[in-house]
């Protein structure tokens, strides 16, 4: 019993001094864990995302802005050279950023839809938030709403709206 205890408690320090030295990223339905935050959202993503099926490499070659929907939590809005543009959640935490692994991807072809909208959970509940190219979209929407409107590259405006 006693080599078992001391087996056990040399897998907890061999965890715990990976978990300092090496970069670990946890996510769980409701809960984030992560020793990979960056100065800026697009480092953050740009470190984390990796190849995409349909795009390839999706790295953020611009930031087009940051959407704060609370203490801990925002939306990095980024955008790609094949005239896509993505929305990744971000945790927050002393200023700097940790994507969390979740990515969504708007192209030309994006099209509204009120029932197409995206749900990120906060420290205040469920925030829903969705993606318009025309501001007129969003007074579709029966929940009372914040707009915020970002300028992508080409000069075309894009519209978030978050609500509860």
């Amino acid at each position: 019993m006693i080599k078992r205890n001391k087996i056990i408690i040399l897998i907890i320090i061999t965890v715990l001094l990976l978990a300092v030295t090496v970069p670990v990223t946890i996510q769980l339905k409701d809960h984030f864990f992560s020793t990979n935050y960056y100065e800026s959202p697009l480092d953050a993503y740009n470190a984390e995302c990796g190849l995409d099926a349909v795009y390839g490499d999706i790295s953020a070659h611009k930031e087009i802005g940051v959407l704060k929907l609370d203490e801990e939590n925002s939306l990095f809005l980024g955008e790609l050279p094949q005239d896509v543009f993505i929305l990744a959640e971000m945790s927050v935490k002393k200023n700097k950023y940790a994507y969390k692994g979740t990515v969504t991807f708007y192209d030309t072809d994006y099209k509204f839809d009120v029932n197409g909208y995206s749900q990120t959970e906060t420290n205040s509940g469920s925030i829903k938030w969705i993606v318009a190219y025309d501001k007129k979209d969003l007074d579709k929407i029966s929940a009372e709403i914040n707009i915020s409107k970002y300028v992508r590259n080409d000069g075309s405006d894009v519209y978030i709206a978050v609500y509860h």
